[in-house]
């Protein structure tokens, strides 16, 4: 296993192939080496890199003739394509993690960032059934254990030293790369989705203040009154909110709203309940250093975590919605895809997290943009109405 790695390393003439997009393998793997400076860029999540079942969505392009195996192909070959397998794949993360580890225990951080790059390359993180065979495998060489002297060879020149040679692996980091790195995964990229989803719901309130603006600010909404005896968070910091952003905005009874009225009910406990789940990830992340030494580290908090985000989320996608089509948007803009699954929803808590994500991104900016046309709209009215005011001749005395 550590030669077909060593050979798919020197192979510089590899490329990884997602759709029309050719990535040289060499930079896939460089995400490896100490003091990479990979951009951050947007994460793109193909729906193989939730299913855990293969690396069917990247593709290896310029080896051997040959078939479709795990084998690494020798340099200079034909150009018959084969998939570029979970082992590939996952011997990149695990180097990266010998590094991030530095002797320690426990995810770190650059993990996480690693697991980032990989996903902004289009790269399917996979997970095979097999988890005790394939984490044997990894165990001998994130500890030092066992390696060949051109592994090791490879490792210096990538900076990359074993921990075990630092310090030995605690029992709890054995157990988890021996049976819970499907464990490890979801919590790594179950954060990175808890930070996606409370930055989308920080812009609930600038986006329903554009919308207020538009139509005309109820004077109940900002009635201190309504929030003040119920003193909840995230409540009372969305009223705030949204007395500041409408400062100076024109109230109106014209359009009496409930949608526009309780606003800081719904975007305030909404936003809360993200937060207390942010948080509640952060503690999975941070004790998976010190997790007992069970055989596996168990999954069912990260799950009930994952669903828990759900609901506020399309909550917020849901009141977005409503308000957009008080300000007369399109079906198809008002609508998006259904907040009840979306796309590539198929029931899991991280898939349903990621749909439920997206789909609220896409409704804010939906609302945005029918809002500020509205309110440019409303603008260029006010111009030309001053306008043929000032043109108009003067009364007589």
């Amino acid at each position: 296993e550590n030669r077909k790695w060593e050979m798919a390393m020197n192979n510089k003439s590899l490329e990884v192939v997602v759709g029309n997009r050719h990535i040289p393998l060499s930079d896939v793997l460089a995400v490896c080496c100490k003091n990479s400076q990979r951009p951050f860029a947007q994460v793109v999540l193909e729906s193989a890199a939730l299913s855990g079942a293969d690396c069917s969505a990247a593709k290896l392009r310029g080896g051997a003739a040959a078939p479709k195996t795990s084998a690494a192909p020798s340099p200079g070959g034909g150009g018959e394509e084969r998939l570029l397998t979970p082992h590939e794949v996952r011997s990149a993360i695990f180097a990266r993690i010998v590094h991030a580890m530095q002797g320690r225990s426990g995810l770190r951080k650059g993990v996480i960032e690693f697991l980032v790059a990989l996903l902004n390359f289009d790269v399917a993180v996979a997970i095979p059934a097999d988890l005790s065979k394939a984490g044997t495998a990894l165990l001998s060489v994130v500890s030092g254990d066992s390696l060949d002297a051109e592994t090791e060879t490879r490792l210096k020149q990538l900076s990359l030293e074993p921990p075990g040679r630092k310090s030995p692996l605690t029992a709890a980091e054995r157990a988890a790369l021996l049976t819970g790195t499907d464990s490890i995964a979801l919590i790594g990229l179950g954060v990175l989705y808890a930070a996606a989803a409370k930055q989308a719901a920080n812009l609930v309130d600038a986006v329903a203040a554009l919308s207020c603006a538009a139509v005309g600010v109820p004077p109940q909404l900002l009635d201190e009154t309504l929030y003040d005896s119920r003193p909840h968070r995230g409540l009372t910091t969305s009223a705030f909110n949204l007395k500041i952003l409408l400062q100076g905005s024109r109230p109106s009874n014209a359009l009496e709203s409930a949608e526009l009225v309780k606003l800081p009910e719904l975007h305030g406990l909404a936003v809360e309940s993200l937060e207390s789940f942010a948080k509640a990830m952060a503690v999975e992340l941070n004790s998976a250093e010190s997790a007992p030494t069970a055989p596996t580290f168990g999954m069912a908090p990260t799950l009930l975590l994952l669903n828990s985000a759900v609901h506020p989320l399309k909550t917020l996608t849901e009141a977005s919605n409503r308000r957009a089509a008080l300000l007369g948007g399109t079906a198809a803009a008002v609508g998006g895809v259904g907040v009840e699954g979306g796309e590539g929803d198929d029931g899991s808590p991280l898939r349903s997290l990621v749909a439920a994500i997206m789909s609220l991104e896409r409704s804010l900016s939906e609302e945005a943009t029918v809002a500020l046309a509205k309110l440019k709209h409303l603008d260029e009215t006010a111009q030309a109405a001053a306008a043929a005011k000032a043109a108009a001749p003067a009364a007589p005395a």
